[in-house]
């Protein structure tokens, strides 16, 4: 089936005025109406693509699960032979304003605080593992947060760039290094918080609510539980937040002041060795700087 008629399935009727989107990184990312004039939005690419759209799915929903932070509802998804689509609710851009940011502290906030219920000391992790862009990111669950980042996180993106020849072996060793040490630089055993795991500024859309007020809604995540500090740390890699975002935040999250600089930099080190694998050598003086600053 074509992607419109995969797309009309899941809607169950006709779409019309298709627009490709800003955003289609790694799918293609467009806009259609319904008879009703309301837009959706569809995702869409190879079959091979099922799986990654079954996951964003399945975060969009876990976060909406927490009824804090905004996210455009799943409408649904499907695949056959030649292509897989997802269709998501339509969400109208807006302008932001210190008022909108100041509430998306306070919801994210919220979010990162929302109690996290299990029956199991492994608390850190995702029942599912996802991909972080194009690469995978090993979810399995762990007790001990210094482990789960030695192995599923910095661990897992080491070994990953030495294969591909992105770094070298005595790289490779400097890193090892920084991972032995890291329980003298993140916490063991932090609050766990359900993360929306790739929070750069391009996944924060201000929209208009049903009241047309401006709110900062969360898209693309790639979700697990861990420290809180890891969404802030990707959110300070590349910047485009205000500052109060970062002060509002830290003000109501009980534990954001230990280590926190440290933290900040563990994380972005796993993000920037996922940089490096995927976009190359552009990356690898950033991330053998940070290897170097908690080694020398």
């Amino acid at each position: 089936m074509s992607v419109k008629s995969l797309a009309e399935s899941i809607i169950g009727g006709p779409l019309s005025d298709w627009h490709d989107m800003s955003g289609g990184c790694i799918h293609r990312v467009q806009s259609a109406s319904l008879n009703t004039r309301a837009r959706v939005v569809i995702k869409s690419g190879a079959s091979s693509a099922a799986s990654l759209f079954e996951e964003e799915a399945y975060s969009l929903e876990m976060i909406a699960g927490t009824a804090t932070l905004p996210v455009p509802r799943v409408l649904g998804f499907s695949h056959d032979d030649d292509n897989a689509v997802l269709v998501l609710e339509y969400l109208p851009p807006a302008r932001a304003n210190p008022d909108t940011w100041s509430r998306f502290a306070d919801l994210l906030a919220e979010f990162h605080l929302h109690e996290i219920n299990s029956n199991t000391d492994e608390i850190y992790g995702f029942s599912r593992d996802n991909h972080l862009g194009s690469t995978l990111q090993v979810n399995t669950f762990c007790d001990d947060w210094v482990e789960f980042n030695a192995l599923y996180r910095l661990g897992f993106q080491v070994r990953l760039n030495r294969d591909r020849g992105r770094l070298s072996r005595s790289d490779a060793r400097l890193l090892e290094k920084l991972i032995n040490r890291l329980d003298t630089l993140i916490p063991r055993n932090p609050r766990p918080s359900l993360l929306h795991g790739d929070l750069w500024s391009g996944n924060a859309h201000c929209t208009a609510n049903a009241e047309n007020t401006a709110e900062i809604a969360l898209l693309d995540p790639a979700c697990y539980i861990g420290d809180a500090i890891a969404d802030i740390a990707m959110m300070q890699l590349f910047g485009g937040f205000p500052e109060s975002v970062y002060e509002i935040h830290a003000e109501l999250l009980p534990d954001a002041a230990a280590l926190y600089r440290e933290r900040i930099d563990v994380y972005q080190l796993y993000h920037l060795l996922n940089h490096l694998f995927i976009f190359g050598s552009g990356y690898h003086h950033r991330v053998m700087s940070l290897a170097r600053k908690y080694t020398g």
